[in-house]
């Protein structure tokens, strides 16, 4: 495909490196987060509180860690931006489940059982 360009804007990625080295230079290096797969080399800078709930890239909302301790944290983040943000509607009601639809004809409107028929009665 000779001659493809993309329109597709393009989002610069992760964090200036000034202030990516500010974060490490002030962990010295060390895992910050130290969780129980923890390697305690630091190679990764996180926010805290990530972007989309309201975080900001200031010093203080970011935090050196290891791979083995950002890759969990990164994940529960993810699986709450796609409930969050889900365009998924829920799905319809079932006709068996709506009220007063079953099966059932001794039950009337609204699941409420309807009287005893004649037959009954006179048994």
């Amino acid at each position: 495909m000779s001659g493809f360009t993309s329109n597709r804007r393009t989002r610069a990625r992760g964090l200036p490196a000034p202030l990516r080295a500010k974060v490490m230079y002030r962990a010295d290096g060390l895992c910050e987060k130290r969780g129980p797969n923890c390697t305690t080399v630091a190679t990764e800078v996180d926010h805290i509180v990530p972007e989309f709930e309201g975080g900001t890239d200031d010093l203080d909302n970011l935090e050196a860690t290891c791979a083995a301790c950002h890759k969990p944290k990164t994940q529960r983040e993810a699986q709450r931006a796609r409930a969050r943000f889900s365009r998924r509607r829920p799905p319809p009601p079932r006709p068996g489940m709506l009220p007063g639809s079953s099966t059932d004809r001794r039950q009337g409107p609204l699941g409420i059982p309807s009287p005893p028929d004649r037959a009954a009665r006179t048994a």
